[in-house]
């Protein structure tokens, strides 16, 4: 595990129950690297098979602390295995607080990932540092200067006009993106300014599972 979040960056160590707490909250889900598999635990639970790697009974297991929660024996973390079989629906466990060692080694990104592009391209980055909530428009209208429209224009096989779909990146924070088609372009005399009108895309086979 520590060697994935080395290729992203590195990781930070949370060394006690709050800070683990306050990086749920905020972040988002850690990871335990330091859970000790056993027998007795498998024992005691109603897990699906694949629900652990078999392999590593005795030894270190890594699981996803995704949050916690009270039990009648106390407070316990939700986690999830982290295993390989795509095809198994993930299944929420509780694990009190300090069994098994889960919480000795407990590990979470060092930093936020933003710098990371998580949709492929082709990419047109613009500054939205003003602008917090611009991925959930479904149309913009971007004023843009002539060199950052010869940019927009290279995302594109057949043109400005040719109805590809491209990702608008927020130029700091590069996961931060969406997909967008342009739906026109104009010039404003009175600002001299270029103006692109993007409307966001979704595709077909998202479409038919939302509907």
């Amino acid at each position: 595990v520590q060697e994935i979040f080395d290729s992203f960056g590195g990781a930070k160590e949370l060394e006690t129950v709050e800070t683990i707490k306050d990086e749920l909250m905020n972040c988002g889900p850690v990871v335990s690297a330091s859970f000790h598999l056993l027998d007795a635990y498998l024992e005691r639970l109603n897990v699906s098979e694949n629900a652990f790697v078999r392999e590593a009974n005795g030894e270190t297991h890594e699981l996803l602390i995704v949050g916690w929660c009270l039990t009648p024996y106390g407070e316990a973390w939700q986690v999830e295995p982290i295993i390989n079989d795509t095809d198994v629906a993930s299944q929420i466990l509780e694990i009190g607080f300090g069994q098994f060692d889960i919480d000795e080694v407990v590990l979470a990104p060092g930093n936020s990932l933003e710098h990371i592009s998580w949709q492929p391209g082709p990419y047109f980055d613009y500054d939205f540092s003003d602008v917090e909530n611009w991925r959930e428009w479904k149309e913009m209208d971007l004023p843009i200067g002539e060199n950052d429209l010869k940019d927009l224009a290279k995302c594109f096989q057949s043109g400005l006009m040719s109805g590809e779909a491209f990702v608008l990146r927020d130029e700091t924070k590069h996961a931060h993106s969406g997909t967008y088609k342009v739906k026109n372009i104009r010039w404003e005399e009175e600002s001299k300014e270029w103006f692109i009108q993007v409307n966001q895309f979704v595709s077909e086979a998202i479409d038919e599972i939302v509907d």
